[in-house]
């Protein structure tokens, strides 16, 4: 209700009238406020105006000066980065919540941010990763053989051992899935990109119907829950850019890449919970679009309540094209280096490394085991529907 209130003013009149005839736990109410990563939006909206009780509104003015204050680190951070990769000639899309902080939201300090997302194109990951290591920063997670993430992934996550525990996620594909790689037209969420100014440096952010899709499918696809604060920044984002939005163009992007159950799912969230700008009749519009079967398969595998290893094996060795690609992947993950095995698997001495192998495996066919199983199940529920 308070944070209705930065573009609905009624909002701010029913949340001082619920206050007042209600009996609020303020502290359950910061602690939620703290783990959705609300508190310093809240605080914004409503600093002196007496909403909120004194003591609750300083908590809530704390949480905003902590974020204002990584914020500083973390694009100061991302200038350097940009400096260096101007230099190596690297092309840069800023993603998700850096994007939003030094755009729509217009003061850095209201959107916290765990880490920075960077789109690039997957020729120059090489030259990328050489500037992020000249700044300290190491790949957080191993290979299972030198070039499978290039090959299989689509992002590759650095971190950096400084004051802010900054990460970096370098993306050359927007979806983690051989599928959608595969499926995915990078060429048009390239054209719709437009500057933005990051401190004193310039970098390319998504336009606003790519920028809408990107998030509901990262949400939908990736997370699987509706995050409270994710609902916010497509709401913030349809309300900054009301009269340039072409949902017509947004829905046909959707449906064409196979990522219109993402849009179905969330958007109507975001409408019940922030009410921005959305005409009735493309709400409507939307409802009624049909996924193709393809789709629906692809989504259902992706979306399990319960993932085990073998969904993400088995998802991902259908989305590739080729059985060439498929064997290719599944002797990765089946044969990996013998690096990946000691440190995945903290091995000592190294010489036991050849006899966690069939653990590996044994693992493996346990959770394919649980696959098939909850699969039989969902079947069965289905019929007894």
């Amino acid at each position: 209700m308070l944070l209705r209130a930065r573009w609905h003013p009624s909002a701010l009149a029913e949340a001082r009238a619920f206050v007042d005839g209600g009996s609020i736990a303020w502290e359950q109410f910061l602690a939620r406020a703290g783990e959705r990563s609300l508190a310093p939006l809240i605080y914004d909206v409503s600093r002196g105006l007496f909403v909120v009780p004194p003591a609750v509104e300083r908590s809530l003015q704390a949480a905003y000066v902590r974020n204002a204050a990584r914020s500083t680190l973390i694009f100061a951070t991302l200038e350097e980065f940009l400096r260096r990769c101007r230099t190596a000639g690297a092309n840069i899309v800023l993603l998700k919540g850096a994007a939003l902080a030094a755009t729509i939201y217009g003061n850095a300090a209201l959107r916290p941010m765990m880490d920075i997302d960077l789109m690039v194109d997957q020729k120059t990951v090489n030259a990328v990763v050489q500037q992020l290591a000249e700044m300290g920063f190491y790949a957080s997670h191993d290979e299972p053989r030198p070039g499978s993430h290039l090959a299989f992934e689509s992002q590759m996550r650095f971190q950096r051992d400084d004051s802010t525990r900054t990460l970096i996620e370098v993306h050359w594909g927007l979806f983690d899935s051989p599928y959608y790689q595969a499926l995915d037209d990078m060429a048009w969420w390239r054209q719709s990109t437009r500057e933005a100014l990051v401190g004193n440096s310039s970098i390319l952010v998504l336009g606003p119907e790519a920028q809408i899709l990107h998030l509901c499918a990262h949400m939908s696809l990736h997370h699987h829950a509706l995050v409270w604060l994710w609902l916010h920044d497509i709401a913030e984002l349809i309300f900054h850019y009301e009269n340039e939005i072409d949902w017509t163009e947004l829905f046909t992007q959707a449906r064409g890449m196979n990522l219109l159950m993402p849009l179905q799912q969330v958007l109507p969230q975001v409408i019940a919970n922030w009410q921005p700008p959305v005409p009735v009749e493309l709400v409507e519009e939307l409802r009624l679009l049909s996924p193709q079967s393809q789709e629906l398969r692809i989504h259902h595998l992706f979306t399990q309540q319960r993932r085990t290893v073998a969904h993400h094996f088995i998802a991902d060795l259908v989305g590739l094209r080729t059985w060439e690609q498929r064997i290719t992947y599944a002797l990765t993950q089946i044969f990996p280096s013998a690096k990946y095995m000691q440190v995945r698997y903290q091995i000592e001495p190294p010489l036991l490394t050849s006899l966690y192998y069939p653990l590996r495996w044994f693992s493996g066919l346990a959770s394919l085991w649980q696959f098939r199983r909850q699969q039989s199940t969902s079947r069965h529920a289905k019929h007894a529907d």
